[in-house]
């Protein structure tokens, strides 16, 4: 072993120890996010079910549109809010029972951000 050599675990140490990868939850071992984002929105929404922050219903439009070229993907991706066409996106939107609170917010947050534009 040389000067510029660094021992990482003692010698006859099972490297195999240290070399183990931390335990994540399942969503963070993925590419896909959508465990986590809905995870977040239950969260915040559970903290603060009256929430209009913008980066909730960017979140929520993220998880429930329709697919590209829809208002609320475009609100999503860009920020950009067509206000009316969201809403009418919105009221065609179907989710299990306890995602509802989902739309409330959204929808409360379309309104209130509609007004001020």
């Amino acid at each position: 072993m040389n000067s510029s050599t660094i021992r990482v675990a003692p010698t006859g140490a099972d490297n195999n120890d240290l070399r183990t990868k931390p335990k994540f939850p399942k969503w963070m071992r993925t590419i896909d996010q959508t465990e986590h984002a809905h995870f977040i929105i239950d969260a915040w929404l559970t903290l603060d079910p009256n929430s209009r922050d913008a980066f909730l219903a960017q979140l929520i439009a993220a998880s429930i549109h329709d697919g590209p070229g829809s208002a609320l993907e475009r609100f999503a991706g860009t920020g950009i809010l067509d206000a009316e066409a969201a809403l009418a996106e919105l009221n065609d939107v179907t989710v299990p029972i306890e995602r509802e609170p989902w739309l409330d917010a959204l929808g409360r947050y379309i309104i209130t951000a509609g007004k001020r534009s």
